[in-house]
């Protein structure tokens, strides 16, 4: 008597331990499974992450680098001053109206700065030139596939006019800048640049 219930209760034990184990062994296939899965969301990401960075790595290489192009233009007049390196139709005189086109434009608009080039002359020899109104529509806007419309325009210069002060000092003002809205009508040569957005 006391052989057999030992027996039956080894047998027992025999089945709990087997009951253990296939839970175990459930757990482990769970597990396997959800590391797979795991795994394969992982691959995933990484291939999104390698392609995010790739468009990034796309767009970074489109920015211009101002501050070089800067350099560059000022370093190829090192024996002139600033100033005297400046033009209009230059770099610098680029970046300049590109900016004050930006600033004066309306919201979500993409503008671009058109240097508008002197396609004739007048009466007494001035270069004249076409209206930003009609300038405009000839260029798409970068990034939207619309046709650019004009939405100002401005004219640079690289000094004013010396002002007599009450000492007797004259002072050069330097740059100047004019502002032009938009649908200015004047044919002469200014503005000098035309302020296109789409």
């Amino acid at each position: 008597m006391e052989l057999e219930k030992r027996v039956a209760d080894l047998e027992h034990s025999r089945t709990r331990i087997l009951a253990v184990f296939g839970v175990l062994g459930l757990l482990g296939l769970g597990l396997s499974g959800f590391a797979l899965f795991l795994s394969s969301k992982v691959t995933d990401v990484s291939e999104s992450l390698v392609s995010a960075e790739t468009r990034l790595d796309d767009i970074d290489s489109q920015i211009p680098d101002i501050p070089n192009m800067v350099n560059e233009a000022v370093d190829s007049k090192v024996s002139v001053d600033l100033a005297n390196a400046w033009s209009f139709d230059g770099v610098l005189g680029q970046l300049q109206a590109q900016a004050i086109c930006t600033a004066v434009s309306p919201k979500s608009k993409t503008v671009m700065a058109v240097l508008r080039t002197p396609t004739g002359t007048n009466a007494t020899g001035n270069p004249v030139s076409d209206i930003c109104t009609n300038i405009c529509p000839r260029y798409i806007a970068p990034g939207t596939n619309r046709q650019a419309s004009d939405v100002g325009s401005v004219h640079l210069y690289s000094t004013s006019l010396p002002f007599d002060t009450e000492n007797g000092e004259i002072f050069n003002s330097g740059f100047a800048t004019h502002v032009y809205p938009a649908g200015n009508t004047n044919v002469g040569f200014g503005p000098n640049y035309c302020c296109c957005g789409g």
